[in-house]
């Protein structure tokens, strides 16, 4: 993992979502009032985390998805290697030492938390789901009363797939048959609602957005809503039974709110003691069907956030590029200049290039190819040879070096001058056996196969140029095959 993968995965999938979920958030409770219990309606509710969730989404989809725009030309020159910030620098032979990367240990340590906290949340959701499928195959369906399941294992009542409803065996033994009648109406509302599946899609992204507290708190404020609008269900056809229903959850919540199972629709699915309390009080009120306060405040203030947030989220989504193969084109300086008018633009002496300079395997070829990391499609003037870290790389003819540098694009680079207006350049070293100015013979040995600068593995970048012109290397070079 490079640094700019880093700053670009750690800024689009979590720091940006996460400050947008935090306005989000503050927006709501603003909505609603500061010290409110009582949630948004059902739908409100829904569209606020679906608000929290959209950059999140969109910031792994940019990472992701590769970009369709495709040069239909030459591709614009980026920066010349010998105008990078800084300046190049000379090197000695074996005097390059590779420093700790700081920003990559970090964001390796980063991911490995973070998976870490998945890990630890999808563990039980994942033991929730077996249980449940345990529970429902072993209860015994109930004599009076279609698709309800007597369970000697839940501990409270529960909305399961298959459309059943399961009721803790105590519960079916002490409560009247209108108080069962309550109970299953609120537990079929839910999967009238399609719960079910909507309980366990909160529980999972809870889980995968452990990291993100406002993800989460909105998360309960959905089920605390879905129930609210369940019980409205429960006593709507009913009213004079509020009371009846009301005694009812709260004999309930004293045998099993303690235990509910996070993944499926359960009269009480939250554990806050307030919740409690303010859903009792909201039974029992007459109006408890009144429309909902809509919270136009969050919707303002989100999609006023939407293009600076999603601006933000696609300039660190593109810094991710820096950890791809991008490279000036820009031709050596010894390499410029017009070829003689009596000579054909192809012509010249093969033999001079008499060596294989690396023995590896093609992984990049010349000409336009998808970036490794971002998908884009740009010009490649080089032929990649992957190889083991530390292989010698040999000259392929004889020549002049004239330039021994490092810059953050090209990394360890070494420049040669092999004559008749060929000049070559070896990068992503890992060492350096010449000197700028030595004179080498076509299979010395003047580098080591190396991972430096913006490099997408271990491997030797090498260009052919002639006049001012980038040069297939397959149409020079002895190398290896892909």
């Amino acid at each position: 993992m490079t640094p700019g993968m880093v700053i670009a995965v750690l800024g689009a999938v979590f720091i940006a979502p996460l400050l947008w979920a935090a306005v989000v958030a503050l927006a709501r409770r603003a909505a609603i009032g500061w010290g409110v219990v009582e949630p948004l309606g059902d739908a409100h509710e829904k569209a606020v985390l679906a608000l929290m969730l959209a950059p999140i989404v969109f910031g792994a989809v940019l990472l992701c998805l590769p970009q369709e725009a495709i040069y239909a030309a030459a591709p614009p020159p980026l920066l010349n290697f010998g105008d990078l910030a800084g300046g190049a620098t000379k090197l000695e032979p074996g005097d390059f030492r590779e420093p700790f990367d700081w920003i990559s240990f970090l964001g390796a340590a980063l991911l490995v938390a973070y998976l870490l906290g998945v890990a630890r949340f999808a563990v039980p959701l994942i033991a929730a789901h077996v249980r449940l499928r345990k529970w429902s195959a072993a209860a015994t369906a109930h004599a009076e009363i279609p698709d309800v399941y007597v369970s000697d294992h839940a501990a409270t009542p529960l909305a399961v797939s298959g459309k059943r409803v399961l009721l803790p065996r105590t519960l079916a033994e002490t409560l009247s048959s209108a108080q069962i009648d309550l109970i299953v109406a609120h537990e079929r509302h839910h999967h009238a609602r399609g719960d079910v599946a909507y309980y366990a899609a909160l529980a999972w992204v809870e889980a995968l957005l452990w990291c993100n507290p406002f993800v989460s708190a909105q998360a309960r404020h959905c089920r605390l809503a879905a129930e609210l609008d369940c019980d409205a269900a429960a006593t709507g056809s009913a009213p004079e039974l509020r009371k009846t229903y009301a005694q009812t959850l709260l004999a309930v919540l004293k045998h099993s709110a303690s235990n509910a199972v996070p993944v499926a629709p359960a009269v009480f699915s939250h554990r806050a003691a307030g919740e409690h309390h303010m859903r009792i009080l909201k039974i029992m009120k007459t109006d408890a069907g009144a429309a909902k306060r809509t919270p136009w405040l969050a919707y303002v203030a989100a999609f006023a956030l939407v293009a600076p947030v999603g601006l933000t989220q696609l300039a660190l989504a593109q810094s991710s590029t820096g950890a791809s193969d991008q490279f000036a084109l820009t031709a050596p300086a010894s390499a410029r200049g017009q070829r003689p008018a009596d000579r054909s633009p192809l012509e010249f002496d093969r033999s001079m290039f008499s060596h294989r300079p690396l023995e590896g395997r093609i992984t990049g070829t010349f000409g336009a190819r998808p970036d490794a990391f971002t998908g884009e499609i740009s010009f490649h003037p080089a032929v990649d040879i992957a190889a083991a870290m530390g292989a010698p790389i040999y000259a392929p003819a004889d020549g002049r070096v004239i330039r021994v540098t490092s810059n953050t694009d090209y990394g360890n680079m070494i420049e040669i001058d092999h004559g008749d207006g060929f000049a070559l350049r070896y990068a992503h070293l890992s060492a350096f056996d010449v000197r700028e100015g030595d004179r080498v013979r076509a299979g010395q040995v003047i580098g080591r196969v190396g991972n430096s600068g913006r490099s997408s593995g271990t491997h030797l970048h090498i260009e052919v140029w002639r006049y001012d012109r980038a040069w297939d290397p397959h149409m020079v070079l002895d190398l290896p095959a892909g």
